[in-house]
């Protein structure tokens, strides 16, 4: 590995410009075509084998027109204002109208027709129930937008519109462009106190976000190849910033201290690249193995989670190996200019002072260091034993954005369930069987506990396939919503068809968080075993050694634990949470 290391090292340090401008024409050309070809993000959930997917499945195919549920348009009227009033009731219509003729849209009934039940006691609030041809998977951030665009007549009335459901969920993806601002001055800072030079500082942050512009560029690319979920740019981002900064730390780090010792310039270039560029491309690869491990979940959207993720760290691997010897070798002797006098470093220092002192008291006394550290550890790690893995709250995202807009007005003018039904389809072997078996069914699902409503059966022209929708009493991501999926599951629907050859599954998009969060629940610790027992070959192979790959297991392990324990701490049981704004 070192060698061919040696040989790109001193290859891009001897052309750095043209390697440099190809890095640059390779960034831009990809960011140019991924602009061009918009985003395409999808938050469809397939879990095979789950009664969620197969719901979905079966509807798709009888009913298509029912197998993605609705998604409300909701309104809501100024404070002592009702909606059937004439200006508002018009504009509600003309709303409806418009809907009705967008291509995609299988129907959209006004919530002020006669008998319905999309409008609240009071009149303030109503919904338009929106179902679309298209599922979560297949719907574009401009068409989510053109659809909540049909309700201007509303608001230049006067009366507030949102969209729930995944049109809502489209336009509701949260910005993370502070936070990775906030990440970049952090390393900005942290990069000066470690070289005390603005100039060094500067080749870790152009290596990371150049590699990382590109990795986004081919994610955003293979959007419309295969379904990439909107939070993988997120996750990549965090990823491939924090390694990509990280590998060009070890390199850099490496040339300045040969350089302080006398060697020449470009002879440090490749020497750096070899020995600390093989940590890299090792370290590198080791990440990249358990973010690939992830799709031993099962899971097509975990999967492709790490996968997405796995493209940000070889890029950052690639461009730590090669534009970072590039742009030293651009530099050569003036990496050391603009220096910035920060505490005790200095850019000439061989070895930090706070560091150094640290490493010789733990390696002076490393059976009570251990022994610290591992009670440390331990205490962090024992939240981890109340974890309950769980869907998103849609708290969680911004009050202004259009989901929780839409929430907060069903909430208020129908209850929290409203968000997010149930969907019960049903399969029978014949017409008759589905009048037989069908009211009995639905009436046992009625008076399962925390059932709000239940609405009227639809099925298809065989009469065989047929669904309604259950209402729960609770917000869809709440404990009893979750117990009343896996009571209508495992009693209440076994109950109500037996003796009959008829099958029914609990779907929607509730329920498929619901089953989302079980198998990962189930999938954790052997994702976590594959994930050690891989990195333990890597490293096995790296260093030839047993004790290394047994040290480094260990660690991993126990670190894990330690980093669940905190996050259980803090966003489940709420320790702190004061601290960090939640």
């Amino acid at each position: 590995m070192t060698g061919p290391l040696y040989a790109i090292g001193r290859f891009c340090s001897r052309h750095h410009w043209p390697v440099i401008g190809a890095w640059f024409a390779l960034a831009i050309a990809l960011v140019a075509i991924s602009s061009a070809a918009g985003s395409q993000t999808s938050e469809n959930l397939t879990l095979p084998g789950t009664g969620s997917t197969i719901s979905t499945e079966l509807l798709e195919e009888n009913l298509p027109e029912q197998a993605y549920g609705s998604n409300p348009l909701v309104f809501e009227a100024p404070a002592g204002k009702k909606l059937t009033e004439p200006t508002y009731a018009a504009a509600i219509e003309e709303t409806a109208a418009r809907l009705a003729k967008l291509p995609g849209v299988n129907s959209a009934a006004s919530p002020l027709q006669q008998g319905s039940k999309t409008i609240s006691e009071d009149q303030r609030i109503a919904y338009i129930p929106v179902v679309l041809a298209d599922g979560p998977g297949e719907i574009s951030e401009e068409e989510a937008q053109e659809i909540l665009d049909t309700a201007k007549p509303a608001e230049a009335a006067g009366v507030t519109a949102s969209i729930g459901g995944y049109v809502g969920q489209q336009l509701s993806k949260p910005s993370t462009e502070f936070a990775e601002v906030v990440g970049l001055v952090a390393a900005v800072i942290i990069l000066l106190f470690a070289f005390g030079t603005a100039t060094a500082m500067m080749l870790p942050i152009v290596s990371a976000v150049l590699g990382l512009a590109c990795a986004l560029s081919i994610i955003k690319l293979l959007e419309h190849a295969v379904q990439v979920p909107g939070v993988a740019t997120t996750l990549a981002t965090m990823i491939g910033l924090g390694v990509g900064i990280d590998y060009a730390l070890f390199i850099v780090t490496r040339h300045k201290l040969q350089l302080g010792e006398g060697m020449e310039m470009r002879e440090s270039i490749a020497r750096a690249t070899a020995t600390a560029g093989g940590a890299v491309v090792f370290a590198g690869f080791t990440v990249m193995i358990a973010l690939c491990s992830l799709a031993f979940a099962g899971i097509p959207l975990v999967s492709t989670l790490g996968f997405t993720a796995a493209i940000a760290v070889v890029v950052a691997v690639c461009a730590a190996a090669t534009l970072l010897p590039a742009m030293l070798g651009a530099l050569g002797p003036h990496i050391n200019s603009l220096r910035v006098h920060l505490g005790k470093t200095h850019p000439d220092d061989r070895k930090p002072h706070g560091w150094l002192r640290w490493a010789d008291a733990v390696a002076d006394r490393p059976w009570p260091a251990s022994i610290v550290a591992l009670l440390i550890l331990f205490v962090l790690a024992l939240p981890i034993f109340q974890l309950e893995l769980g869907q998103n709250d849609i708290s969680a995202l911004p009050k202004d954005s259009t989901s929780r807009e839409a929430f907060e007005g069903l909430k208020t003018g129908f209850g929290p369930g409203v968000y997010g039904p149930l969907l019960v389809a049903s399969e029978f072997s014949s017409p008759q069987e589905a009048q037989q078996v069908l009211p009995k069914l639905q009436k046992a699902t009625g008076e399962a506990g925390d059932v709000a409503a239940v609405s009227e059966p639809s099925c298809d022209k065989a009469g065989t396939v047929c669904v309604y929708t259950l209402i729960s009493k609770s917000e869809p991501w709440k404990d009893e919503t979750v117990s009343l999926v896996e009571n209508l599951r495992g009693t209440v629907i076994p109950g109500a068809l037996e003796g009959t050859k008829a099958r029914s599954y609990v779907g929607g998009q509730t329920a498929g968080y619901i089953d989302l969060a079980t198998k990962i629940s189930d999938k954790l610790p052997l994702m976590i075993a594959i994930v050690v027992a891989l990195s333990f070959i890597v490293l096995l192979i790296a260093f030839r050694s047993l004790l290394v790959p047994i040290k480094a297991a260990a660690m991993n392990l126990i670190s894990v634990a330690a980093a669940y324990g905190v996050v259980t701490a803090v966003f489940q049981l709420g320790w702190g949470v004061n601290l960090i704004g939640l």
